[in-house]
């Protein structure tokens, strides 16, 4: 997932569609409930967000934005994957609660 800052200040998401039917895949392949495209966007605009003060600006250059957020691509699969536990962990929840 790449993340990165314009030259007007806006921070852009690197083609966040792909990377969220990316996610479904391996998630279907894992035997895990998928986040939807709008979960996974959302997600990822939260978290970058949060931590808007490490994305850096893009410069065309020999360095690709992967390289040059290296941290911030880590942070946001972190983020991400902890975001969908919990969906999961509170639809778990809701689910039992409606069992007792």
């Amino acid at each position: 997932m790449k993340v990165y800052r314009r030259e007007d200040d806006r921070i852009m998401i690197f083609r966040a569609e792909e990377n969220a039917r990316r996610m479904q895949m391996g998630a279907e392949r894992l035997l895990m409930q998928a986040p939807t495209t709008e979960q996974f966007i959302d997600a990822v605009k939260k978290t970058a967000l949060a931590n808007e003060r490490w994305v850096l600006l893009f410069l065309p250059s020999v360095l690709s934005p992967c390289f040059l957020n290296f941290h911030l691509m880590i942070k946001l699969y972190i983020y991400i994957y902890i975001y969908i536990k919990i969906k999961i962990i509170n639809n778990i929840i809701v689910l039992f609660k409606s069992l007792i």
